[in-house]
């Protein structure tokens, strides 16, 4: 299933206007809705495979750790329904990759098929610049914001492959944001409940409405 990539406005980026000394974030195209794909099987393990990014593109160490902890968060909100294993890119279901591309999009996912079984793409950008004159000062200078902008925009791809479709609420890791300000609202609100990067193992970042969907989604009580 070769479906063609489709553009988020979580996965967007910034363009700064000069504005009487100000910079003001706006989103350059209203893109176009990620298809609702339904749940994966979750008749066998899940294989996951995080890639090894590249300090050239703006990774960083631990950056896979992040990965990592977003499929946890997914993993303890569906109540072991659903297990993410490590593998092999050819064995994997999900292939989290590191791109280092200019569009300025947070990131991306996009459908496959894997030895017949519905599986995902997703593309993270790990250099947090680009996205606006507020985000770019805010992960230059904390890197704990930083790594809340990379963990985030891992659950929220994350979430898409798994079939959760956008949201307009802003407490939901799958909102649809129609501003990069609003981004930078939903990143520091997240950060400012950090003291440190390992906290984020226990901050998930899902909302209420977030575990009633996926909940729902795969059929988990409770």
């Amino acid at each position: 299933m070769a479906s063609r990539s489709r553009w988020t406005r979580f996965e967007r980026a910034a363009v700064g206007l000069g504005v009487v000394g100000m910079v003001t974030a706006v989103l350059a195209i209203r893109s176009a809705a990620v298809p609702t794909l339904g749940r994966l099987s979750t008749d066998r393990p899940l294989i996951l495979s995080i890639q090894v990014g590249s300090p050239e593109i703006g990774y960083q160490t631990g950056d896979d750790q992040l990965a990592r902890w977003a499929a946890e968060a997914w993993e303890r909100a569906l109540q072991g329904r659903l297990m993410f294993r490590p593998g092999s890119p050819e064995d994997a279901q999900i292939t989290l990759e590191w791109t280092g591309g200019t569009t300025g999009r947070f990131g991306d996912m996009r459908p496959v098929l894997v030895r017949g079984r519905r599986g995902a793409v997703l593309r993270i950008r790990p250099r947090t610049s680009g996205f606006g004159a507020e985000v770019d000062r805010r992960a230059a200078e904390d890197p704990l914001f930083r790594a809340s902008v990379v963990y985030l925009t891992c659950l929220h791809e994350l979430g898409h492959a798994l079939g959760l479709s956008h949201t307009d609420d802003q407490r939901d890791i799958m909102v649809d944001f129609s501003t990069v300000s609003q981004a930078s609202v939903f990143f520091e609100h997240y950060r400012q409940q950090l003291e440190s990067v390992d906290h984020i193992a226990a901050h998930s970042g899902l909302s209420a409405n977030d575990l009633r969907r996926i909940r729902s989604l795969y059929d988990v009580g409770g």
